[in-house]
């Protein structure tokens, strides 16, 4: 009975421990400290590590990077987001919380500096925070603060006395949505086709999010107009705050052209539209399109279905007049180019 109680215990601790690490996958928490602590000793730069591709909503431009942190860069890069956030925009995403709920990995904010929190720690019989922060004096530095709980201090307390707040960051495992507009998937047109799309995220805050952007053929756009005939294959990129993607691909067909249609006699020589024959005239009829391949390939004898497929090859041997039809796959491009009358 003890055994399985034991078991039962370690089994329920596993799996606490599982969830936990599920929901804090796509979560800075998990890693933000370990990665501050590696910046100590950076020097205090601002603006630093800077963005780049801001018509898209931005990314950190680590190559153009010469080294520094702010504050808010800091915590932005050990957070391993997507790019250098505001310190407002870091509260976005996260909860307030309480200074005895904190957690490793939390940031404690005030208008104009914001702070990771690294641990608990007692120096002389007085409970304080450890964090880790970047500041102009000293660069990314690891610094000891009384804990606000210990109303003993008073004025002493500089956290309190700042107005900092704690904050959880929030778990977000939600890929950012996006909706193609213009054209439908598969889509064939005949005519110019302007491509757009609408990027949103479960948590925004604001133009900049989520990171979103086309790309056909190597260059990247927020909206295209394609006009000349041909198949266009175009991806489509977004990324939210912590990395979560979506990508799609998206192909769309222009033909303005109308098919082509060729009628040739036995010896493969072209017939031209109109002229007249006898019965048992041989042609072999076909029809080409450049842009989409032929859909469909008609010959009406009076005016009525004679026959339809992709090719004839045979005899006319019936009186009356014979007209030939294409049609491409917009459908709307029929072509009528031949006409013979067999008497």
């Amino acid at each position: 009975m003890i055994k399985r109680a034991i078991s039962k215990l370690l089994f329920t601790v596993l799996l606490i421990i599982y969830i936990i690490d599920s929901c804090f996958a796509t979560n800075p928490n998990s890693v933000i400290v370990a990665n501050a602590i590696a910046q100590i000793g950076e020097s205090y730069q601002e603006g630093q590590p800077p963005n780049k591709d801001y018509i898209y909503g931005a990314v950190f431009d680590i190559v153009n990077w010469t080294g520094g942190f702010d504050c808010s860069g800091l915590v932005s890069y050990a957070g391993n987001l997507r790019r250098h956030y505001s310190s407002e925009e870091i509260i976005s995403f996260t909860t307030i919380t309480t200074w005895n709920n904190i957690q490793s990995g939390d940031v404690f904010y005030t208008s104009g500096h914001i702070m990771i929190f690294d641990g608990h720690i007692t120096e002389s019989g007085v409970a304080k925070l450890k964090v880790i922060e970047s500041v102009g004096s000293t660069g990314v530095r690891e610094h000891v603060y009384i804990n606000p709980e210990d109303i003993n201090y008073g004025d002493d307390c500089y956290l309190a006395v700042n107005n900092y707040v704690p904050y959880h960051f929030r778990s977000d495992s939600s890929s950012p949505v996006l909706t193609i507009l213009g054209s439908q998937n598969e889509g064939v047109f005949n005519s110019d086709i302007t491509v757009s799309f609408i990027a949103r995220d479960n948590i925004q805050t604001n133009q900049y999010d989520p990171y979103a952007y086309a790309e056909y053929q190597g260059t990247r756009f927020l909206t295209k107009t394609f006009s000349a005939d041909g198949v266009y294959n175009i991806s489509f990129h977004a990324e939210d705050w912590v990395k979560n993607t979506t990508d799609t691909l998206h192909k769309i067909t222009i033909d303005s052209i109308s098919p082509e249609i060729t009628v040739t006699d036995s010896l493969n020589r072209l017939i031209p539209s109109g002229t007249g024959g006898t019965q048992d005239t041989y042609l072999c009829v076909s029809a080409s399109d450049t842009a989409t391949g032929l859909a469909k390939l008609e010959i009406y004898k009076d005016g009525n279905i004679w026959f339809q497929d992709s090719k004839y090859c045979g005899y006319l041997r019936e009186d009356g007049l014979y007209t030939v039809k294409a049609c491409d796959k917009v459908k709307a491009k029929f072509k009528t180019d031949f006409s013979r009358r067999i008497v």
